[in-house]
């Protein structure tokens, strides 16, 4: 039984495919769906202070569009679905920043986007897979049947998920 999903969102067509699985493992468990969004403000340690009143400017820029994204997205899903919604926005990177919201949140499972060429996700999505400490859940690009691991990570109402892998 999943209680507690969480999503990362992101743009294009595979953002979608992601958002749209979400929404489908949610829906059938009954469970509170939060989606989050990590903006890209990392800014690496050799960057030094420089730049200081510019960085906390765009970061404070990245957090508002960030806000309104995700207020869109909220708007567009089921209105019977519990959503809750965040933008991880810290000094880690960004995939410190989803570890450490999956421990906080108290999250079983992480929905993530497919890969494809082109698409744009979170920087170090490989090493949030391997350090995580929930299943990680992608949308296939093909159509694919559901992973083996899937459906013992979904348990029952895995048959209406979209084509999934866990990653």
């Amino acid at each position: 039984m999943i209680r507690e999903p969480l999503l990362l969102l992101t743009a294009g067509a595979a953002g979608r495919r992601a958002l749209d699985l979400a929404v489908a493992v949610s829906s059938s468990h009954r469970s509170r769906l939060t989606v989050a969004l990590v903006p890209a403000t990392w800014v690496p340690w050799w960057c030094g202070i420089y730049g200081g009143f510019e960085l906390a400017m765009a970061r404070r820029e990245a957090c508002v569009t960030g806000e309104r994204l995700l207020a869109a997205a909220r708007d567009e899903l089921p209105a019977d679905l519990s959503v809750r919604t965040c933008v991880l926005d810290g000094p880690e990177r960004p995939d410190e920043r989803v570890l450490r919201a999956l421990e906080r949140g108290g999250h079983d499972l992480l929905v993530v986007q497919g890969a494809e060429p082109g698409s744009c996700g979170i920087p170090g999505l490989r090493r949030l897979a391997r350090r995580s400490p929930v299943p990680v859940l992608r949308p296939s690009c093909g159509g694919a049947a559901l992973h083996p691991a899937t459906t013992a990570a979904t348990h029952a109402g895995a048959a209406t998920h979209p084509p999934a892998t866990v990653v």
